[in-house]
């Protein structure tokens, strides 16, 4: 979890629209990037491993993919703001 969503989770803070957006729009990424990888849409080599949430997970290496995924991760974060 990045440190911008640590935060937003702490007791001390109140979670925001902005704050709860990129929290869903984290766990969205992670969700697609490990679908892609379970159901092997993509090589598993383009994929590497990293811990979030305390669990392993797998993240994409291929600047092609992370490109469009960043792309859909930018249209999903204003999707949601708008609501």
């Amino acid at each position: 979890m990045n440190a911008s969503c640590q935060s937003l989770l702490s007791s001390n803070n109140v979670i925001t629209l902005r704050g709860s957006t990129d929290i869903v729009k984290e766990f969205f990424n992670f969700s697609v990037n490990n679908i892609l990888y379970q159901r092997g849409v993509y090589p598993p080599e383009s994929f590497k491993r990293v811990a979030n949430y305390g669990l392993p997970m797998m993240i994409t290496s291929d600047e092609a993919l992370l490109g469009y995924l960043t792309n859909v991760m930018r249209q999903l974060e204003g999707t949601v703001l708008r609501l």
